[in-house]
């Protein structure tokens, strides 16, 4: 199994309320999106803050996701949290 159709997979099981799954998918894109917005911000402070909002919008927005692959990028430039982030910097 890839990472991406791992992701896929957490992000279905998430979506049906596995708090786990949740809790995996996180862990795993949590630090490649707080990378990607401290190198946008070069401040750790402004990335923890705008990183927490992406999350928070990417989470969100979760349910409603009808193509779980999509969660899942090849680069974390194209993860919901990195596409959230940007629009926030």
């Amino acid at each position: 199994m890839t990472d991406a159709e791992r992701d896929a997979l957490l992000v279905v099981r998430a979506q049906l309320g596995d708090r786990r799954a949740l809790g995996e998918l996180v862990g795993h894109w949590h630090l490649p999106v707080w990378r990607y917005v401290r190198a946008m911000l070069g401040d750790r402070g402004r990335a923890d803050d705008v990183s927490q909002e992406a999350w928070a919008r990417a989470l969100r927005a979760l349910p409603g996701l009808r193509q779980p692959g999509r969660f899942a990028p090849r680069s974390p430039k194209g993860s919901p949290g990195c596409r959230s982030a940007s629009g926030r910097c």
